[in-house]
């Protein structure tokens, strides 16, 4: 006698296409992964190269004048430019206190080097002391600046602490931004330093004698 035994249909195994499937799954995965690995290595390179502080900066504006720049020294190792414009309710642009080795900005030269237009609303600001130079590109629409590879927003951060401006110990670099709690347009500078705490100590310890 012969028995002849018939699989129900759901019962039939196939085995060449389940490996195959989860290759596939594997190789999405993988590949998902890597997308991600990319995404987050770019976010990193743009917060790595922008500077925007949490925190909203509204100076009190204290003093006549609608519109100021020029340049002042702190102390021994930081000195300062700054390019400022009042509105009805706030004060934009920026102030930059540049550190190095003690009297690095010592020379004949100071002071602004030239302004260019490069955009709408864009211009280039070349800034001088002794053998050194330092350019900003400030966006009047954005109120941002851009220096040293960074880009600052300066209405959360007024008062850009720019490191190595003389090269020595490595390449000039952005450090911080500081929000001046009052901008005194006749001299909007040396008030700060007992203003912000963080700033004296920035300068070191002779700043402002």
């Amino acid at each position: 006698m012969h028995w002849h035994v018939q699989l129900p249909k759901q019962l039939k195994l196939r085995y060449p296409s389940e490996p195959q499937l989860m290759f596939s799954a594997g190789r999405h995965t993988i590949l998902l992964l890597l997308a991600i690995t990319g995404l987050v290595a770019c976010a990193k390179h743009i917060a790595s190269n922008s500077l925007h502080p949490r925190a909203s900066c509204k100076p009190l504006i204290v003093g006549g004048g609608s519109r100021g720049s020029g340049l002042s020294t702190l102390s021994p190792t930081t000195q300062a430019v700054y390019a400022l414009t009042t509105t009805d309710t706030s004060v934009r642009g920026y102030i930059i206190a540049a550190r190095g080795r003690p009297y690095w900005f010592a020379g004949s030269i100071y002071g602004s080097g030239g302004t260019r237009d490069v955009a709408a609303g864009k211009r280039e600001e070349t800034w001088r002391a002794g053998p050194y130079r330092f350019t900003v590109v400030y966006d009047s629409v954005a109120n941002t600046a851009e220096l040293a590879g960074t880009r600052i927003a300066l209405d959360t951060g007024n008062v850009v602490l720019l490191d190595r401006v003389d090269s020595v110990g490595g390449a000039p670099r952005v450090v911080g931004a500081l929000c001046a709690p009052e901008i005194r347009m006749n001299g909007p500078v040396r008030p700060l330093l007992d203003l912000l705490p963080a700033l004296r100590a920035y300068a070191g310890s002779e700043a402002g004698t």
